[in-house]
């Protein structure tokens, strides 16, 4: 008979315990045992046909445990054996912690096959530990707990019941936290889905997973419930909650995976997710055929490969992608028309290849795998020459590669021992052991050699002896003597057969990896062996992928080479027979290499005077492991095979999960110091020298200025609603944002070097924001380490950004993407919080793309104004912050001696005051003088950095009226270089005043007006000044200027808002507003007038800071509605009404109307979203805009990109179509 339940409520535990509180019934758990049963005799057919076997365990575990309750069913009514009861009890008790465990590992295995790890908040790497460790906790406490209640002793049984419910409580939990991780990645990888993603059923298996977690997370609660209820509970002695809430559950769930079977995972990440991409590839195989023809030389190679690498590709979806890029890389070297889009397929086929070939090193290599990981190192290493070559192709004016590409060249070919050493037991076996041969030396046949390349040879190896360092010598004299041996045996097998590629390019192979690294570091002697050897490679230049390869090698090498031996190089430069005359040089450099006249063809004159005929293209046996071409990422092997070890930085790590920056192959320099900087610049980029100020000179390639048609934000729903869209904001796909992205960024994985700056955006600790810079050039580091504020070294330690900034300007955009105008690209994403630079290396572009950001973050998120300003502060506190554009006087009338300056360029207005946003200047150079700005003359000092200026070569003096690079020549300084600088450059302070600058050049609007909130808004949403007639062709009088805000370029937001908090702010803090002319007075720039002095301007500033000119009587100016002084100290009173100082020609009131019309004809863009008092501000003529004429858009109307002309932009410069910025100057 059952028991009662006040006997089990007895305190006699023992006493009153029983196995069961019910008849077990029979048909149930045979029911069960077979249903069970027939699903896990269906796990493992599938099981053992896909080889996935992490659900054995919980299979074995719960059709054990029904029959386990079978048996003790048949005992009834008893008495029931120990033997049965623990089996049933505990199998069945922690079968579900075996399948926790099992689909916890599943979605690590999605995330992997997805390629999705940024879509996770916690680091693949530890999601599978965390969950399972959990797990494992969990499992054990349950084991330890159902042990002690099968035990029958009193105390172990108290015990038991609350380890159990311990353990389900940890499950339950884990199981919570897991659902959302999986939930979140779903969002997140639904709306920026990655490459791999598309394809993959990698949501089927999500939903998968949720139906299963959600029907464990069921059966563990009522388990919590049962065992917390204790043996007087309701669900203790009803044996259909078992059979509902735990065997119906996980029979269910164990179907579920049956019907979405998680070996379709295991398999498509032992195939290569990239095998669903192959439809739309296999349409390039034609093209890929004839590719691999035109590679094999000899009837053995031929048949390597148009038979046996192909037919290796169809097992081996890696290397057809290989095979695929190869040939889109043939298609774009054939068909120069369509070399773009081609270049764009091969990146994508490029990329997977790789990452493949990558994962596949990272495992012991199995015979299987042979083949084709060392086919696949032979296309890879191909693909590099070729792009190498293409370059020229790409940029026609650049006939060299860079050194910083010579080397990664040299350790691509060098990674070919590390290939062969891993694969040669299976491919000298087999048919691929033809392409081998390229590293067998044949006898040495000295005597074909020319007498003058033998005393080439002669005079390498009395350079290499004369060096200092032993150790140095030793590895340039084996490098001069492997370098002659590879002449002797190709001018050798030239005469017999066709001549390999391997006998060339085995000199790199065989190179130390400390022989490369003096080349990197522009060693003379081994740059000029490495010179003869890019000679050498002119033998090949027959092959489409090894075209020009000589010449850019070779130039590349002597454009590094310091001048004194450019004498080495004069018998090479005969035989490469290149002009280097016409490559871009930077103007302090006095050597020049170039041809002698009547150079002659080394092919020609030097191989034995043997015919060329006999030359064919092979297989180039030294291939690629490490590094690849140009846009896709790269991993180095260490010298020995194997990678050591090491422990990596917070920023290596967070840039490596992050960005999928390879810190095993490239080295990120983390917040260097200015001379380590100043260091690498002279280093690694050609022009870059030291001025005799002691600024760093540097150049911007061919944007010498910021490019604003090109700037886009990310249209993503968290802020498409607040953004200012137009032509000031350019809308850009997610999905175009994560091509230039991973553009950007596979960019950063080719160099051998990165810079990482972290520093702050705003003074105030408050409000500041943290920005990380990750780039290519010392240069920008450089510049950027001056513009943020300078982190302590505490603050550094553990610094994690706010924003990111992946500059790399170096490498195009594709202009054929979606959207893109041209090879230049300036996006922000606001969801990712991060900015991408592409197609241009003007610095400018990171210190503005900050800006645009706090235009967004600042309004939208904290309530605080941005202002594109410059501010100082009186001894008093009295605060006056100024707005004005190129040309009004801004930062001379702010860098006033009697106060001090927060800050040149860009602030923000808080709760708590004005502070700066930026740690450094960023002033214009042109005309720079001691006498006209001796601020920023003394700025431009060690530590500060100068754009694209020209200097003299021997005395390294700068010349700042030359304009031949740009007019808008630069310099960024640390804001401490300026004298009277407030430090830390925050206010506590409101301001007192705001001066709205203008240069009116029609000498109609008044020196000085004072103006009232609406007045206020009007004026600053307009943000007027003039261009001067002749500064461009067309231009024949004076041309009105709006730049809304002051700031149009940088808005993110509709105008209006800008104005409305400002607005606010004055209100609240009783601040009087000023519009201040530096202009004309007397007439128009071009009838006679004459610009206000700068005594008299400098006069008004101190009685707007004395108080003075606040109480002074007004008079009201018609037309624009102002209100005018009638006197002001120091300053004539004829000069403040325009009216009554005008001396024109022309009619007075026709000129005001003149400019009153500009102004609302340009305010009409913006008049849907102005109020009617704002709306009354503007000059009463018949053109005032009113609210009815206003467009219906987002403040801006179709034709505005004509009517409203970017007023940073300077005019194309030296042919170049890039626009310049024109920062505030002196007056």
């Amino acid at each position: 008979m059952l028991d009662s339940r006040a006997d089990r409520n007895s305190d006699n535990v023992l006493a009153n315990f029983r196995y069961y509180y019910y008849e077990p019934a029979l048909s149930a758990a045979a029911i069960f045992a077979v249903l069970f049963g027939l699903s896990t005799l269906l796990h493992a057919f599938q099981l053992i046909r896909t080889k996935t076997w992490f659900l054995i365990p919980f299979l074995i575990v719960e059709t054990i445990g029904y029959i386990g309750r079978i048996l003790s069913a048949q005992q009834n009514p008893g008495p029931y054996t120990l033997g049965p009861f623990i089996i049933q009890s505990v199998l069945l008790l922690v079968a579900p912690a075996l399948f926790a465990a099992s689909i916890y590992m599943e979605l690590g295995r999605i995330v992997l096959m997805c390629d999705g790890d940024r879509a996770l908040f916690v680091r693949r790497t530890w999601l599978t530990k965390i969950f399972v460790g959990g797990d494992i906790l969990s499992f054990l406490m349950q084991s330890a707990g159902a042990g002690l209640l099968s035990s029958g002793t009193s105390s172990s049984i108290n015990m038991g019941s609350n380890i159990v419910v311990g353990g389900l409580v940890v499950q339950v939990l884990f199981f919570g936290l897991f659902v959302i991780t999986a939930a979140l990645f779903h969002v997140r990888n639904r709306r920026n889905p990655t490459e791999k993603s598309r394809g993959t059923p990698w949501k089927k298996h999500l939903i998968g997973l949720y139906i299963v977690s959600i029907l464990i997370f069921v059966r563990s609660i009522v388990r919590v419930v049962e065992y917390a209820e204790g043996y007087a509970g309701y669900i203790m002695e009803h044996e259909v909650f078992l059979y509902i809430f735990d065997a119906v559950v996980m029979w269910l769930a164990m179907v579920t995976m049956n019907w979405i079977h998680p070996s379709e995972v295991a398999a498509l990440l032992r195939s290569g997710t990239e095998q669903r991409a192959f439809t739309n590839a296999w349409k390039l195989e034609k093209v890929g055929q004839r590719s691999v023809v035109e590679l094999g030389s000899g009837h053995a190679m031929k048949h390597l490969w148009q038979e046996n690498i192909p037919l290796e590709a169809t097992k081996h979806p890696f290397l057809m992608h290989g095979i695929l890029a190869l040939s889109a890389l043939h298609i774009a070297a054939t068909v120069p028309s369509k070399s773009a889009a081609y270049l764009q397929i091969s990146d994508k086929h490029h990329v997977i290849a790789v990452s493949s070939f990558r994962e596949l090193l990272s495992e012991p290599v199995t015979d299987d795998q042979g083949n084709a990981l060392f086919a696949l190192s032979m296309v890879l290493s191909i693909s590099s020459l070729a792009r190498a070559s293409l370059r020229t192709v790409e940029r026609p004016e650049r006939r060299f590669m860079a050194l910083e590409d010579v080397v990664e060249l040299l350790y691509m070919t060098r990674g070919v021992r590390d290939v062969v050493d891993t694969t040669y037991e299976t491919v000298s076996r087999g048919p691929f052991s033809v392409a081998l041969h390229g590293h067998q030396a044949v006898p040495s046949a000295a005597h074909a050699l020319a007498p003058e390349l033998k005393a080439c040879f002669s005079a390498l190896s009395s350079l290499c002896d004369d060096i200092s360092d032993p150790e140095k010598s030793r590895l340039c004299m084996e490098a001069v003597t492997e370098l002659q041996t590879v002449y002797e045996t190709a001018v050798q097998t030239h005469a017999t057969q066709a001549l390999h590629s391997g006998h060339i390019f085995r000199w790199v192979a065989e190179r130390s990896y400390e022989f490369l690294k003096l080349v990197q570091t522009r060693h003379p002697p081994a740059l000029v062996i490495t010179a003869y050897f890019f000679v050498s490679t002119g033998m090949l230049e027959h092959s489409w992928y090894l075209r020009d390869l000589a010449q850019l090698g070779f130039n590349g090498v002597a454009n590094a080479l310091e001048a004194d031996y450019g004498k080495h190089l004069a018998y090479a430069r005969d035989l490469i027979a290149s002009d280097l005359a016409t490559r871009p040089a930077p103007p302090e450099r006095s050597y020049t290499p170039g041809p002698p006249d009547g150079s002659s063809n080394f092919l020609t004159e030097q191989i034995a005077k043997q015919e060329r005929s006999n030359f064919h293209s092979s297989s180039l046996t030294s291939s690629i492991v490490t590094m690849v071409a140009n846009g896709v990422n790269k991993t180095a092997l260490h010298p020995k095979g194997v990678v050591p070890q090491v422990e990596h930085t917070e920023i290596e790590e967070e840039l490596h999960e992050k960005a999928h920056i390879d810190y095993e192959r490239v080295a990120i320099i983390a917040n260097p110091s200015v001379p380590a900087l100043y260091e690498d610049a002279l280093v690694y980029e050609t022009g870059s020298a030291i001025t005799s100020s002691g600024a760093l000179s540097a150049y911007s390639g061919a944007k010498t200025g910021r490019s604003p048609s090109d700037k886009r934000i990310v249209e993503e729903d968290s802020s498409k609603d607040n953004v200012w869209w137009g032509p000031v904001n350019k809308p850009m796909s997610p999905e175009v944002w994560k091509i230039n992205r991973e553009r950007a960024v596979d960019y950063l994985n080719t160099r051998n070097r990165i810079y990482v700056i972290d520093g702050f955006a705003g003074w105030d600790e408050r409000y500041r924001i943290n920005v990380r810079v990750v780039c290519a050039r010392a240069y920008h580091a450089l510049f950027m380490r001056n513009m943020l504020i300078r982190p302590s070294r505490k603050e550094l330690e553990h610094f994690h950004p706010d924003y990111v900034i992946y500059n790399a300007g170096a490498f195009p955009a594709n202009r054929w993407t979606t959207g893109m105008t041209s090879a230049t690209s300036v996006s922000i994403n606001f969801a990712e919080k991060e900015m991408v630079i592409l197609g241009t290396e003007y610095a400018g572009e990171m210190k503005k793309g900050i800006f645009t950001v706090l235009f967004y973050e600042m309004p939208v998120k904290h309530n605080v104004l941005t202002l594109h300003s410059s501010a100082n502060e009186g001894k008093d506190g009295d605060v006056t912050v100024f707005f004005g554009l190129s040309g009004t006087g801004k930062t001379t009338l702010s860098a006033d001696p009697k106060r001090a300056l927060i800050g040149d360029d860009e602030h923000c207005w808080s709760d708590r005051g004005v502070f700066n946003i930026e740690g450094g200047c960023y002033a214009k150079c042109i005309g720079l003088s001691a006498d006209k700005e001796p601020d920023i003359y003394n700025a431009i000092k060690f530590g500060s950095i100068l754009e694209n200026v020209v200097f003299d070569p021997e005395t390294r003096t700068v010349d700042y009226d030359d304009i031949t690079l740009t007019e808008n020549t630069r310099c960024a300084y640390p804001i401490e270089y300026i004298e009277n600088t407030k430090i830390p450059c925050v206010s506590s302070n409101h301001p007192t005043n705001i001066v709205l600058l203008t240069c009116d050049a029609r000498g109609v609007l008044p020196p000085i007006s004072k103006l009232n909130t609406e007045q206020t808004m009007f004026h600053f949403i307009s943000g007027y000044t003039s261009k001067m007639a002749g500064t461009e062709d067309g231009v024949n009088e004076p041309t009105a200027t709006f730049s809304s805000c002051f700031a149009q370029p940088f808005l993110a937001l509709h105008p209006m808002r800008y104005a409305t908090m400002l607005a606010k702010f004055m209100s609240e803090h009783k601040v009087n507003a000023w519009l201040l002319n530096t202009g004309w007075v007397g007439a128009g720039a071009t009838t006679g007038g004459k610009r206000c002095p700068l005594k008299y301007t400098r006069a008004i500033l101190d009685a707007i800071h004395s108080g003075e000119l606040a109480k002074a009587e007004y008079e009201t100016y018609e037309t624009f509605n102002l209100s005018v002084p009638k006197s002001c100290p120091n300053v004539p009173d004829e000069v403040l009404n325009p009216a009554k100082a005008w001396t024109g020609s022309t009619d007075f009131t026709s000129e005001v109307t003149k400019l009153a019309d500009l102004f609302n004809e340009n305010f009409k863009k913006y008049s849907d979203q102005a109020t009617p008092e704002v709306l009354a501000a503007a000059p009463q003529t018949k053109s005032a805009p009113k609210k009815e004429e206003a467009p219906q858009s987002n403040g801006t109307t179709e034709s505005q990109e004509k009517a409203e002309p970017q007023a940073e932009a300077a005019p194309q410069q030296n042919g170049t179509a890039a626009q310049t910025e024109t920062a505030p100057s002196s007056s």
